[in-house]
């Protein structure tokens, strides 16, 4: 590790107010040992003003490292930032905040919260909404999958398959950005290529999770991915819910939804939900403001 705290201007370490690689502003030396290597670099950075720190990982492909060689690495330190647009009551046809986007800068209360414990009474309230906001209706006597904006979703029984198999790896310090500002927390997951057994039809306890309901929890590690292992793996952010028009838990745990619902309830649908050393395949409420990512 390389501590880069000093006196003066370096008090809070390396300052980073350049927008190109400048060696004398931020710049080190490191001794690596002589070899074929693929390293996985870890900055750790921090917001002096809000007191928010973490850190920005950067995967370097294998590389043989001669003696005596000095071998430049610029760190483009860009944070991944994740848009506020894929939050959506379970396969709604419109997101949850359409037409009420925060990128409009609504005055007031009117537009999408972008912190937690923030609100707005602009959602979907019922299914007479507008903006075809609301969700889907229907199901409760046996299978039932998405047709709208959750069809192309993994299913329950592909959910159990990452939650089980998949080395859930939660990890505390990764930096990201959404809705203009900054957050950190999320978990890794083998992508499904990488998954032995994988297979859509059945979960991972060998039965049909659409036809059967069911949930539970799978324990997940505090040990990241090897850097050499890193390309085989994705990485979920903690993007939080939101729940009657308030924004909750951005930072603190994720919830994402599949394509089924419960088999034997119209108003409930399977979701995977991650956030510290846990990850859960659940059922909820289809009224809940949840992520609609298509996983890897």
């Amino acid at each position: 590790m390389l501590t880069t705290k000093g006196s003066g201007s370096y008090v809070n370490g390396f300052p980073l107010t350049n927008t190109s690689a400048n060696l004398t502003t931020n710049g080190s030396y490191m001794i690596i040992k002589p070899g074929t290597h693929t390293l996985r670099i870890r900055y750790w950075v921090k917001d002096v003003a809000s007191g928010v720190e973490g850190t920005i990982t950067k995967f370097i492909p294998s590389h043989t490292f001669a003696k005596n060689e000095y071998v430049n690495m610029e760190a483009d330190l860009q944070i991944k930032n994740y848009d506020g647009d894929h939050y959506y009551m379970w396969d709604a046809e419109e997101q949850y905040w359409k037409g009420y986007e925060w990128t409009k800068h609504l005055a007031g209360n009117t537009g999408q919260p972008t912190l937690n414990g923030n609100s707005s009474s602009n959602y979907a309230q019922s299914s007479s909404d507008l903006n075809h906001r609301y969700y889907h209706t229907g199901g409760g006597s046996g299978r039932f999958d998405a047709t709208h904006s959750c069809a192309g979703l993994p299913n329950v029984n592909e959910m159990t398959w990452y939650a089980a198999k998949g080395d859930p790896c939660w990890d505390v310090d990764e930096l990201w950005t959404t809705m203009g500002h900054l957050y950190k927390g999320g978990t890794w997951f083998k992508k499904k290529s990488q998954i032995s057994g994988y297979n859509p039809n059945t979960a991972v306890d060998g039965t049909d999770w659409r036809t059967n309901a069911n949930s539970r929890s799978w324990p997940a590690s505090y040990i990241l991915p090897d850097a050499a292992d890193a390309g085989n793996y994705f990485y979920l952010p903690c993007l939080g819910f939101y729940s009657d028009g308030e924004q909750y838990a951005v930072g603190v745990s994720g919830c994402y939804w599949s394509s089924s619902a419960d088999p034997r309830y119209g108003i409930i649908a399977y979701h995977l939900s991650i956030g510290g050393n846990s990850v859960y395949v659940d059922r909820h409420t289809r009224d809940f403001g949840y992520r609609t990512e298509a996983l890897q």
